[in-house]
């Protein structure tokens, strides 16, 4: 699970180009709703699969996979969104996710 979110992170040149073209193209599709509607089939299965990795792994109790998925993408966003802007240090970024993780599985580092 770490591993597939921190290749979502901006965190070399190669993700920071991604990551730029992925916002410029969200900004594109807030005005553009045909474009939107294919963005949240896309989100929408991205969550599942978020999911379901999560209850694979054996979640905390008390974690429900579809809301700590959600969780999960929404810091990950927003993370990049802070790496892009040189908000926030990589370090710091990463050191965020894994404190997450740390919640959704009762300290284990999955």
């Amino acid at each position: 699970m770490r591993g597939l979110l921190l290749q979502v992170l901006p965190l070399d040149e190669t993700r920071r180009l991604e990551n730029h073209v992925v916002l410029a193209f969200l900004a594109y599709a807030a005005v553009k709703p045909s474009i939107a509607s294919g963005l949240r089939q896309l989100a929408a299965e991205t969550r599942t699969f978020i999911a379901d990795q999560l209850r694979a792994a054996g979640p905390a109790d008390g974690v429900d996979p579809e809301r700590a998925a959600a969780g999960l993408l929404a810091l990950v966003d927003g993370l990049g969104l802070q790496l892009l802007s040189l908000q926030y240090a990589e370090d710091d970024a990463v050191a965020a996710l894994d404190a997450q993780l740390a919640l959704l599985f009762g300290g284990r580092q999955d």
